[in-house]
């Protein structure tokens, strides 16, 4: 990219979700009335978004409280919640895995056992989602 005589490189992230419903499109190619396709172009996508970088974040369980009831929440109140024993684990708000937790060599881990399938839904497991 260049502006008033000063280059740079200009990156574009997305997280895979969005990316993910156009990968038909991505994977044929240009619509154009070139026959061919790119390699070097869609190896070198592919390489860039495997190096991206996404937030992990699990899910536990889940309640639902009301507001005057958070407000009174005190130090050793306790919540109950629906924790199956299964953790939920989530990339960029994305529900992918479903895992047991534990320790591993001292650090907390969890053993990832299935991979959430998902519908057409963007939100299939029906979980807050996060806005800026």
């Amino acid at each position: 990219m260049d502006l008033d005589g000063v280059g740079g490189d200009l990156h574009i992230t997305m997280p895979y979700a969005m990316i993910e419903p156009l990968r038909e499109v991505l994977d044929s190619g240009m619509a154009s009335d070139r026959v061919d396709k790119d390699e070097r172009w869609m190896v070198t996508l592919r390489e860039e978004i495997e190096d991206a970088e996404i937030e992990l974040s699990t899910l536990l369980g889940r309640t639902s409280i009301t507001l005057a009831e958070l407000l009174n929440l005190k130090p050793g109140d306790i919540l109950s919640c629906d924790f199956t024993g299964k953790v939920l684990v989530l990339a960029e708000e994305v529900p992918m895995f479903r895992g047991s937790f534990g320790l591993s060599r001292g650090q907390q881990a969890i053993k990832f056992e299935e991979k959430v399938r998902r519908s057409g839904t963007a939100n299939p497991e029906n979980l807050p989602v996060k806005r800026n």
